[in-house]
Parts: C-alpha cells; sequence; structure tokens
C-alpha cells in the first residue's frame, strides 16, 4: 500500500496538483521509497540548474520555472513530511536553499532582459556554488535515511 500510495501522489504532482502531501508511510519498504524520492529530487534540480546555466551561456531565457513550490524539485520536497528529529533540520535547510535558486532565477532572466551578461553569469556562479551545498544535505540524509535502515527506525515519525 505504501508505494501505491506514493506512485498516486508523484501521479497527481506531475498532473499539476500542487498540493499534495505524501502522507505518512511506514513499511519495510518507506525508506527506500524515500531514497528514490531523494534520487529524483536530486535528478529534478540538476535539470533546473542546466536549463539556467544554459540561458546564462546563451544569454536567451528559456522556460524555466521560479516558483519554489511548482517546480519538479519542489514537487518532491514539500511533498514529503520528515519528522525524525535527527534529519529534520537538515531537512528544512533545503528550503531556505531552494528558494534562493528561485528567487536568483528571476535576477538571471532580469540580467538577460537588460543584456547584463556579467551579473546573469555572477547569479549563476551563486546558484552552482549553493547547489553544491543542497546536494551535500541531500547525501547526507540519504546516508542517515541508510542508517534508520540499519536500525530500524522511521524517517517519518518523531524517533
Amino acid at each position: 500500500k505504501p508505494v501505491r500510495q506514493i506512485r498516486q501522489g508523484m501521479d497527481q504532482i506531475m498532473a499539476g496538483n500542487f498540493h499534495i502531501r505524501i502522507p505518512y508511510i511506514e513499511g519495510e519498504n518507506s525508506h527506500n521509497e524515500f531514497d528514490d524520492i531523494i534520487k529524483k529530487a536530486k535528478t529534478a534540480h540538476t535539470n533546473w540548474i542546466k536549463t539556467a546555466d544554459q540561458m546564462v551561456k546563451d544569454m536567451k531565457i528559456r522556460p524555466l520555472q521560479l516558483n519554489c513550490r511548482k517546480c519538479a524539485f519542489g514537487h518532491y520536497y514539500y511533498a514529503v513530511p520528515i519528522k525524525n528529529p535527527v534529519i529534520a533540520d537538515e531537512w528544512g535547510e533545503i528550503e531556505k536553499l531552494h528558494a534562493e535558486f528561485h528567487e536568483k532565477g528571476h535576477f538571471i532572466i532580469s540580467a538577460i532582459q537588460n543584456g547584463n551578461e556579467e551579473k546573469a553569469r555572477e547569479c549563476m556562479e551563486e546558484i552552482k556554488t549553493s547547489s553544491v551545498e543542497l546536494i551535500r544535505i541531500l547525501d547526507d540524509v540519504s546516508k542517515a535515511v541508510e542508517q534508520f535502515t540499519k536500525e530500524g527506525k522511521s524517517v517519518f515519525a518523531l524517533t
């Protein structure tokens, strides 16, 4: 049942229903499912970075989601309620970094519109630097989830 709930939730998210939250999931596969969500979130983030970077290289505006709750990464991030205090703080740090990416996306578009290549490149470098931190945090969370699995603890509970 938990796998089916996640798949249904992700299908709804991809269909444009942006207020979906994956319900509390538990069971022997829940950590594997969560780890899969982390991998998909990292891929979505990487794709967003590539699009922004290509815009700066070409100095041409392309479709780029500027709403941190509506981008593919945000769909994954905001859909998973993390309660375990061991990783809840790190999970929360992601939100700030993620929102900053989208804010910088606005600056990149503005710089391109104004023909300010230097400002566009500067913003892109800041995004890339923050991106390394975001990926590090996601990797740390993934390692913690692996440890929780070994210890029989839950990511989704206050344990």
